[in-house]
């Protein structure tokens, strides 16, 4: 991830005019950053100059977080809380220890003692999910916070005379929203002494574990020496030399190595690189955490030791990306898709924790960690009722404009009109929905692609809607309108890139019949551009055809709707016979081979089925520790794809192949081992596509798109750009 600096003459200013505004007008109460503010001040941290690693001082009192700085925070933590009821306030502890702390001051603290939080009956697994992944969201932003103004993130712990006294996690409560808490903590004592230990039982909310709601915490950072924190080091970015991105700092730990949340100790195992059994068994399916450059994760069963071991070490140089093992956190299977979530929901009960239970959106095979999602409030979409009403209001205002509108110009500034008109109506969501809906409309009906989705993403942004159906709908309905027309030639090259992410989708979605339209669409509107003489901003003109691209995916998409179905019928026979291998196995080629989620499909593909197939899929779930083995994973899968026949299978044993060679090809010296995996690629990129993900990928890269963009990052502006074609606009 690349990540934006200012210069420091630039934050020296930025602070000289903060402490100005604040001698004339003092502190706003309530007035705390948003979330795109936070976002914002993550993205321009400073890059510290590489000197050497401070630890914190020794003080008498821990400094406190600036009064420019209000609390807003105490909502995150509200947020955090369990979704059920507490037990009413007055409850007390049959025996209430006595100190300075006492239930009087929890006003103040801004929460009762965790004995009065609990909720009145345990949490399911889903609100346990929900709960821990929104305290690791607030774990990671208060850590990025710290780093923002400190330079650097907190040591694990404070220390006092050459003694640890208290945890990080102390030091953090001023970017949780609990200045008044962090004041009452003495730092020149233990954690279990005095007054400190009075305050173990105002846990905040982001620290509780779900399963238990008591004074520990599983948030653990890595501590060995070999990891960031070891030693008690300032962790500086110019420090982690194997990539903030590729480098965990935030684990959840098993209940086993739970502490108390005040107590300055961490993740610490043993041995540096065999230590997955001590994680993973809070969650069944996986580990969450978070990565040095403030990306949330959930790290699968299915993680291989040595790579686990790679992730948590900071400079010893391994050929470790994290894309190899990095998936969004998720609260569940991912909506629509019904055959991952049926298989996560069988193999849950049906085989050991190592298989992954639940699923998210597959990360692409190469691509980088997507990162934390962007915070943003969805609204419900308002009633039918609702929209039908404004669009009459909104005939009122238009109707008579768009037919008296003779010009395309005259149309398309009508088409502008509306669009920043709907972005004003924050009050009035069915409105702005309507207004939009007839934005969508009179695009399709000027041809004017660009519109078109700026509509729909703001639509996506703004609603509680499935992204991949609101691009679908629109993308057909301009194609239906436009692709015989002279609008598809400027319109082709944004239509081509918009769709490969949507059919991206919907395939995760298993919508193959909407997909393969879809590209049957893209296909005809390419041939009535090429007709016109326009070609796509393509990286190799003279060796790719774009159309007959189309046309493949086409054809792939329509007998992978087939396969799906086989597909479903073997996991039927599964959820009858959880010991039926061949079953197991089926399931685990279509979810590898055709949707490529290998985290899920490859503990299927071990239970049975084709023996050589099962061992590779076994050698690949231990993953690879260097360069070597890496390489050698990737020619273990690229001479099973050539021995099988061709088609899907074969591909998908390639593009396994092609993950283990791009994962390391940039980390490999110049040598006959390099340019061995370089033809390999190429070979793999070059060739006839097998599979619906193959001909994405090749689409992909001759459109000059990321390979790992999805709807919701457009929508959000995370990946809008994708580069513009003067082609597209009159």
């Amino acid at each position: 991830m690349s990540l934006c600096s200012i210069s420091r003459r630039d934050i020296a200013r930025r602070w000289s005019l903060m402490f100005i505004t604040l001698a004339l007008f003092g502190t706003l109460p309530g007035c705390g950053e948003s979330a795109e503010d936070k976002m914002m001040r993550a993205a321009m941290r400073v890059r510290p100059q590489a000197d050497g690693d401070e630890p914190d001082p020794p003080a008498s009192r821990p400094a406190p977080k600036p009064a420019a700085e209000p609390a807003p925070e105490k909502k995150v933590a509200a947020a955090a809380q369990a979704p059920s009821k507490p037990a009413p306030a007055a409850q007390e502890s049959a025996n209430p220890p006595a100190g300075d702390a006492t239930p009087d001051d929890a006003p103040s603290i801004g929460m009762q003692p965790i004995e009065q939080r609990k909720p009145e009956a345990p949490l399911d697994d889903q609100q346990r999910r929900a709960m821990a992944i929104k305290n690791l969201e607030a774990i990671t932003e208060a850590l990025m916070a710290y780093k923002d103004d400190n330079g650097r993130l907190p040591t694990a712990a404070m220390v006092h005379e050459g003694f640890p006294t208290l945890s990080w996690r102390v030091s953090l409560l001023p970017y949780l929203g609990y200045q008044y808490l962090y004041d009452q903590f003495d730092p020149t004592l233990p954690w279990n002494r005095g007054k400190n230990k009075e305050l173990l039982k105002y846990i905040p909310d982001v620290y509780v574990s779900p399963e238990r709601f008591d004074t520990k915490t599983n948030w653990l950072l890595p501590a060995h020496e070999a990891f960031i924190f070891g030693e008690n080091r300032a962790p500086r970015d110019v420090r982690i030399e194997d990539g903030l991105g590729d480098t965990l700092m935030l684990v959840e730990v098993q209940d086993g190595l739970a502490v108390e949340w005040t107590q300055p100790k961490d993740f610490d195992p043993p041995d540096r690189r065999d230590f997955k059994d001590l994680l993973g068994a809070q969650r069944g399916d996986g580990i969450l955490g978070a990565w040095a450059n403030g990306y949330t994760t959930f790290l699968s069963s299915g993680v291989g030791a040595s790579q686990l071991a790679a992730a948590m070490s900071y400079e010893s140089g391994e050929p470790f990306r994290a894309a190899q093992i990095h998936r969004d956190p998720d609260v569940g299977p991912v909506a629509g898709n019904a055959m991952t979530s049926t298989v996560s929901t069988t193999t849950a009960a049906a085989t050991s924790p190592s298989t992954p239970r639940t699923t998210t959106a597959t990360v692409s095979q190469g691509s980088r960690p997507r990162g934390r999602a962007v915070e943003r409030l969805n609204e419900m979409k308002p009633s039918r009722e609702e929209i039908n009403r404004a669009g009459k209001r909104l005939q009122d205002i238009y109707a008579d404009r768009i037919r008296e509108a003779e010009q395309l110009t005259q149309k398309r500034k009508i088409l502008s009109e509306m669009l920043i008109q709907a972005e004003r109506l924050e009050a009035d969501p069915a409105g702005a929905y309507a207004l939009r809906s007839a934005a969508m409309k009179l695009a399709v009906d000027t041809g004017d692609i660009r519109s078109l989705l700026r509509a729909v993403d703001s639509r996506v942004q703004r609603f509680s809607v499935d992204p991949y159906e609101v691009n679908a709908t629109a993308l057909a309905a301009f194609a239906e309108r436009n692709m015989r027309n002279d609008n598809a030639r400027r319109a082709a090259s944004e239509f081509a890139k918009r769709a490969v992410v949507t059919i991206r989708d919907g395939i995760l979605q298993d919508d193959y019949d909407g997909c393969g339209k879809l590209a049957s669409m893209a296909a005809a509107m390419q041939k009535t551009a090429s007709g016109n003489r326009y070609q796509l901003n393509l990286r190799n003109r003279n060796e790719v055809d774009p159309q007959k691209l189309w046309t493949r995916l086409s054809s792939l998409l329509s007998s992978t709707k087939q396969r799906y179905a086989d597909a479903a019928e073997q996991l039927a026979r599964f959820r009858q016979d959880d010991s039926d291998g061949d079953a197991a196995s089926s399931v685990g080629r279509f979810l590898c081979f055709i949707k490529g989620d290998w985290q899920t499909g490859l503990p299927l593909l071990t239970q049975g089925g084709i023996e050589a197939l099962q061992t590779a899929a076994q050698r690949d779930l231990q993953g690879a520790a260097n360069v070597g083995e890496q390489v050698a994973l990737g020619d273990m899968w690229w001479e099973l794809g050539q021995r099988a026949k061709a088609g899907v299978y074969k591909q998908g044993a390639l593009d396994r192949a092609g993950f283990w060679y791009e994962s390391v090809y940039e980390v490999m010296p110049e040598s006959l081992d390099k340019l061995h995996v370089k033809a390999r690629l190429d070979e793999l990129n070059e060739g006839v596509p097998g599979s619906p993900l193959a001909a994405l990928r090749q689409l992909s890269l001759h459109l000059q798109i990321p390979p790992d963009a999805t709807l919701e990052q457009l929508a959000t502006g995370n990946g809008r750009a994708f580069g513009n074609d003067d082609d597209d606009d009159d």
